[in-house]
């Protein structure tokens, strides 16, 4: 545990870290905490740690930069903060999962912070899943694969036009389609079930099953395991006893994300 002690720092001895993975803050929601700010005080201190040879002394926030700002905005001189002797890495680290578990980031911030985690830090997708409380490692190996879809769908998901959910299913189509569906997606306001049900049929021999096609069970089933995997899934079942489960992948990297979620292991 690195050493710490506490102190009332005046408040514009306080800077951001670079490393903080919001990069946008609401104002509403900054002047929300403000008021309670001046109602209640500022009762959970921020967390820094000392800038080396600053003149005069300065700190780096490494955790609670939405309550610095906010109490900016209440009018506070002074606020209360823990401060930390902790090197560069560290405090990145701390910085980057304190708002993961913490802060209410975009889907893209989220993303980014949890590619710093990994590329950065040298962090598994087990270790960020742990740090960051993620029930699995899942939600990292998906989130490190959307920030991988064109500019263009970037743009659309930090708009909140395409949610996570839309964008785990856009990742696992080909390239050169990716921006086509995103684009078709926001044209039509589809819901994930709505694209996942779209893609499935782009795909979909003539044939298919009008009893599978028609099951709201089967689409849903569907839409859960194409979410899952990441990648376009189609179930047919023309019959009680047996069917047929058909997952999609544009690359070899898909695949092998597929079979990392459902557990295989080529040893």
């Amino acid at each position: 545990m690195a050493a710490e002690r506490f102190e009332l720092l005046d408040i514009d001895r306080l800077l951001p870290a670079p490393e903080q993975p919001r990069k946008r803050f609401d104002r509403e929601t900054l002047e929300d905490l403000a008021a309670s700010i001046r109602e209640n005080g500022l009762i959970q201190p921020v967390v820094v740690r000392p800038l080396p040879g600053s003149r005069p002394p300065a700190f780096e926030i490494v955790a609670g930069e939405r309550r610095w700002r906010a109490a900016q905005l209440a009018g506070l001189h002074r606020i209360p903060a823990l401060i930390r002797d902790v090197d560069d890495d560290s405090a990145a680290l701390a910085a980057l999962v304190e708002n993961l578990q913490r802060e209410d980031l975009s889907l893209l911030e989220e993303a980014r912070a949890v590619q710093a985690l990994v590329e950065r830090h040298g962090l598994t997708h087990e270790a960020v899943a742990q740090r960051c409380g993620y029930r699995t490692r899942d939600r990292v190996t998906h989130l490190l694969r959307i920030l991988r879809l064109p500019s263009e769908v970037l743009d659309l998901i930090d708009e909140g036009k395409l949610s996570f959910g839309h964008a785990k299913l856009l990742a696992g189509l080909p390239r050169r389609e990716q921006a086509e569906w995103a684009r078709e997606t926001v044209k039509r306001g589809w819901s994930v079930e709505a694209l996942s049900r779209h893609l499935r049929r782009r795909s979909d021999p003539p044939a298919r099953d009008q009893k599978t096609e028609a099951d709201p069970n089967v689409r849903r089933l569907e839409t859960l395991l194409g979410e899952h995997l990441g990648a376009p899934v189609r179930l047919d079942c023309p019959n009680a006893r047996g069917g047929r489960l058909v997952i999609e992948f544009d690359s070899l990297d898909v695949l092998d994300g597929i079979l990392d979620r459902i557990g295989f292991r080529d040893d």
